[in-house]
């Protein structure tokens, strides 16, 4: 089952303080010629956009630069990726995952949170 996509901004309060997520921009690369329509997912996105990115094939408006999403990737592939972001002045981890595979996300998660 999938989960619905959030009727408003979501809002967190942290320490006492409002902050309000809006939903983001999805940036698909302008090279990507093979490239996933997000159909089932374009309302968790408030406009999906083209155009080229310093690495990677997707990413998210103002995160360009910490992150990039490479559809299918090999290993070095990844590595290449992330070279690509540091080389622009991002910060960048590669994790191979298989996104259907819950042990896979939890590993991403897991090391994405531990590369801080």
């Amino acid at each position: 089952m999938r989960r619905k996509p959030p009727e408003k901004p979501t809002s967190l309060r942290p320490q006492g303080v409002k902050i309000t997520l809006p939903k983001p921009i999805l940036i698909i690369d302008s090279m990507e010629q093979k490239l996933y329509t997000f159909k089932p997912f374009r309302k968790w996105f408030a406009a999906i956009g083209r155009r080229k990115l310093p690495a990677g094939d997707y990413s998210i408006a103002g995160m360009e630069d910490k992150l990039a999403v490479v559809a299918i990737v090999i290993a070095k592939g990844g590595q290449e990726t992330v070279k690509s972001v540091k080389e622009a002045g991002g910060e960048a981890i590669f994790v191979p995952v298989d996104c259907g595979k819950v042990a896979d996300m939890r590993k991403l998660i897991d090391t994405t949170m531990q590369s801080k």
